[in-house]
């Protein structure tokens, strides 16, 4: 007959008190198991380790660390000495209605060893929803809501103090939509339809999680004003550095450099390529930025910029455009050494340089030595 798990939790440990039992004991607030235990016993009275127990769970209901709730929890177990197997796991953690096949768990050395698969359905998610869970991951994050599901592949330790390590998680992600306030850096004057809030609809994600690394690929939609273009990315965390890899296919949203004269209009499709990484010194270096549009190539090569977004390095640039007042531009910089060699026609040169290619760094040396 159903017994309540703290019941049977107390049974065993009269028995046999170990360190999994007592965690158990801390963990389960309510539910019932139904169960076969077959326990041997020596001849002074102890249970030998050859002990089996499988069964099922009903309506558990668990608190882990103050920090994820499960209620409603059903599922079914095969339980030997330092193996634990749950299956077909349905739970709600943390509001979020859950899932998994399989979570299995081996007891080495005084260290709890788990893996397993978990999914998560549909849902909507706050800002403090997301924090209170992915707390680590999502540091200084400028999430508003989002919505999504998951499949997560999860491997981690646990010591008999449950302190843990070694966290790995590989998730899946389909992302129904994803709103993002971007208070960090003005693209006002670039994408001039652009407000404080991006939304991110119909990606899919693949997350790479470890202790110092997180790998992130997706591709989707990003809605500018209800405008939709379509964007491909990878972003790893390594650390303190970030490195990135960003293609937007741009169509339907406007795009101006005002610096140069350019202009990219609605409904006229744009390719942009942005490889590059930050470093924790907030110095910024791009290997490389590519705009291509029609007939029109901006082009810069190892660009580098400090904390205020101003230019203290770069390898080269190719501007070949149609500028919005339909005059062609032709400007081509390469570094030669520690010279800059610069040819072009129908270009203010001069101008360019000294209104926005020299850094406003005392220390900088960028173009001292240009050749024209």
């Amino acid at each position: 007959k159903p017994i309540k798990l703290n019941d049977v939790i107390l049974l065993v440990r009269s028995f046999k008190n170990s360190t999994e039992l007592f965690l158990l004991d801390r963990v389960i607030k309510e539910g019932f198991l139904t169960a076969d235990i077959k326990l041997k016993f020596d001849s002074e009275g102890r249970v030998r380790e050859d002990y089996q127990i499988n069964g099922f769970i009903k309506n558990g209901k668990l608190n882990f660390l103050n920090k994820f709730n499960a209620n409603n929890l059903n599922l079914n177990f095969d339980i030997s000495k330092n193996k634990y197997f749950l299956k077909d796991i349905n739970v709600k953690i943390n509001d979020v209605n859950t899932s998994s096949p399989l979570i299995e768990i081996n007891e080495e050395k005084g260290l709890f060893l788990i893996k397993g698969k978990i999914l998560t359905a549909e849902k909507d998610f706050s800002k403090d929803q997301l924090s209170s869970i992915f707390t680590s991951l999502l540091i200084n994050a400028n999430i508003e809501k989002t919505r999504f599901s998951s499949e997560n592949k999860i491997s981690v330790n646990f010591n008999k103090k449950l302190k843990f390590n070694n966290l790995n998680i590989e998730s899946k992600i389909n992302l129904n939509q994803l709103v993002v306030k971007n208070d960090f850096i003005n693209l006002k004057p670039y994408l001039p339809n652009l407000d404080k809030i991006i939304n991110f609809e119909n990606h899919k994600i693949i997350i790479n999680y470890d202790k110092n690394k997180t790998d992130i690929k997706g591709n989707g939609e990003i809605s500018i004003k209800d405008k939709f273009d379509s964007i491909n990315y990878k972003v790893i965390k390594n650390n303190d550095k970030f490195t990135f890899d960003i293609k937007a296919n741009l169509k339907n949203n406007k795009l101006s450099i005002n610096f140069i004269e350019y202009e990219k209009k609605e409904n006229s499709d744009a390719s942009i390529l942005i490889i590059g990484n930050i470093k924790n010194d907030n110095l910024i270096n791009f290997d490389l930025i590519s705009l291509i549009e029609k007939n029109n190539t901006i082009l810069l090569k190892n660009l580098n910029l400090n904390k205020d977004f101003k230019i203290i390095d770069i390898d080269s640039f190719n501007f070949n455009y149609l500028n919005k007042n339909k005059i062609k531009n032709k400007l081509l910089l390469k570094r030669n050494n520690s010279n800059y060699n610069i040819e072009g026609e129908s270009f203010d040169a001069t101008k360019l340089i000294n209104d926005i290619m020299v850094s406003d760094d005392e220390n900088s040396s960028l173009f001292s030595n240009l050749n024209s």
